[in-house]
């Protein structure tokens, strides 16, 4: 999605009445336990990862160095990684944390290429280019919006549970995809960097990673999308939404 924009694939929906808790249901998260996650979370480290993806150029078809800064973070965390070579020159990262076994699984979906190269003379402020700038509280740096904040962000929630001593019994997948941004071949366009329009989930979903849901951090102008059509042979529920908390940086572009 071009930073903040809908297209006609993406609808929006008021978020559903949550029901409250009865007996029957499952018991509320604890408090404690969120207190716990929640005091695990790092802003510096956060804004120095933002920095890194920042300043690694990935436009569509040069996502190779990206994909491999990914790799080594999800196996820093100690996840199974798996690189799926989409073309040359071009992978999915998918980061694996297994559970304990018995509950759903959960994919983290992100795209690593931005929507401008970075190199256009005509797209000159810091927000256009992959040169992170921290200024007044915000992080400000081509691709940070759409959407490398959100892979930023995936990996730091796993791991906040994995400092908080959390155990899931579901698997929590983190995929860092290639192509994502509408660009398509046309007549004399043509090569890696048209090869966009969800190139590298296409290639997920049809080589095995297939969970039974899946969150979308991407720029919704701060909406929750409960459904996403734009993908067929997608076959499990997605929740696209952004969020912020007071004490996180905030982002352009």
């Amino acid at each position: 999605m071009i930073s903040g924009c809908l297209t006609r694939r993406t609808q929006y929906r008021e978020p559903r009445t949550v029901a409250k808790s009865t007996k029957d249901s499952k018991p509320a998260l604890n408090s404690k336990l969120v207190e716990m996650i929640l005091a695990e979370i790092k802003e510096e480290e956060i804004v120095a990862m933002c920095c890194d993806v920042i300043n690694i150029p990935s436009a569509t078809g040069e996502e190779l160095h990206m994909a491999e800064y990914m790799q080594a973070v999800l196996r820093q965390l100690e996840l199974a990684v798996t690189w799926q070579e989409v073309e040359d020159g071009r992978a999915n990262v998918v980061g694996r944390w297994i559970g304990s076994g018995g509950g759903k699984n959960l994919m983290f979906n992100g795209h690593m290429d931005t929507s401008n190269t970075g190199r256009e003379d005509f797209l000159s402020g810091i927000g256009y280019k992959p040169q992170a700038v921290v200024k007044n509280g915000f992080v400000y740096g081509l691709g940070i919006y759409n959407m490398k904040g959100a892979l930023v962000c995936y990996t730091h929630a796993i791991k906040a549970l994995q400092r908080a001593g959390v155990t899931l019994h579901g698997d929590v997948i983190i995929a860092a995809v290639a192509g994502e941004i509408e660009k398509t071949q046309w007549g004399s366009f043509k090569g890696k960097e048209y090869r966009g329009y969800g190139v590298g989930t296409h290639y997920l979903v049809n080589h095995g990673v297939l969970p039974d849901m899946c969150i979308l951090g991407e720029p919704t102008d701060m909406r929750v999308v409960l459904e996403h059509f734009g993908l067929s042979g997608c076959v499990f529920p997605v929740l696209v939404f952004t969020f912020t908390r007071r004490s996180a940086k905030g982002a352009k572009r």
